[in-house]
């Protein structure tokens, strides 16, 4: 079996090379996944059945300090207007979200003594396009040191009140408009992980290193789509909805889900 991605009216796709590995997962077969519209026109819902060994062909990992990925792959050919655009957004959007960064900041560093001791910022090496490490940058939300591979639900006891606020409101992701700023991420794109995630899940999820084949962004098909993970198997129904973003990313779509977070965060889901 080989997996074909499919969107348009006549649900034509690009054909994948089956995976090296078929031994990754046991060769288990996963459910059907189905990626939603979310409001695209001329696009269908994707749906299919896969294989873990079927999805992608593995990509070869080349492990140094800098957790750098030769990833086997290509992002669809696209035109440069289109990835102007986007770059263009990127830049002209990171810059007017500044004056908001800056405001936030300077109320935070008024309460975070009283409700939340500690750095205004909260700085975390995180793996972006080409596997090239780089350091995201948060208003920090909670306290002590975060454990190496432990997901978000298990970090709860270190979040204070004023963080817990922070996290749901989604505000302390604004300082990432200096990562966008420096083309380190983009406004929409598979969101960067840490390098000790990257390590385990490109060594169990076939085409994990993929991701990397774009910037990591703000926020992305698989965010809005899933929200945060918790498990493996969680993580490996995202990974399928960021492959098709980088399959099927135009700067209308980048738009749209630029909205459709809008719309999360108004509802105040994480």
């Amino acid at each position: 079996m080989t997996l074909r991605l499919r969107s348009g009216p006549g649900r034509t796709g690009r054909r994948i090379a089956p995976a090296q590995n078929p031994a990754a997962f046991g060769g288990r077969t996963a459910p059907l996944l189905r990626l939603p519209r979310l409001g695209f026109p001329n696009s269908r819902a994707a749906a299919f059945h896969f294989a873990p060994a079927d999805i992608l062909s593995r990509p070869k990992v080349r492990a140094d300090a800098a957790l750098s990925l030769r990833v086997m792959g290509r992002v669809p050919e696209g035109s440069r207007r289109r990835d102007g655009l986007k770059r263009a957004a990127d830049i002209g959007i990171a810059l007017l979200s500044l004056p908001i960064v800056l405001i936030c900041g300077a109320v935070l560093i008024m309460l975070n003594p009283l409700f939340n001791p500690g750095p205004l910022f909260f700085v975390q090496t995180r793996v972006g396009r080409n596997g090239h490490s780089f350091s995201m940058i948060k208003f920090r939300s909670m306290v002590g040191i975060p454990r190496t591979l432990a997901f978000a639900p298990a970090e709860a006891a270190r979040i204070r009140p004023l963080g817990r606020w922070l996290r749901r409101v989604h505000l302390d992701e604004l300082p990432q408009a200096f990562n966008i700023l420096r083309g380190e991420m983009s406004l929409v794109g598979p969101r960067p992980e840490r390098p000790a995630f990257v390590a385990r899940y490109s060594a169990v999820l076939p085409g994990y290193a993929r991701r990397h084949l774009v910037r990591p962004g703000l926020t992305g098909l698989a965010q809005v789509a899933l929200g945060y993970t918790t498990t493996l198997e969680e993580t490996h129904r995202k990974l399928a909805f960021d492959l098709s973003y980088i399959q099927t990313a135009t700067f209308g779509r980048d738009m749209r889900l630029l909205w459709r977070t809008a719309v999360v965060i108004l509802r105040g889901r994480r």
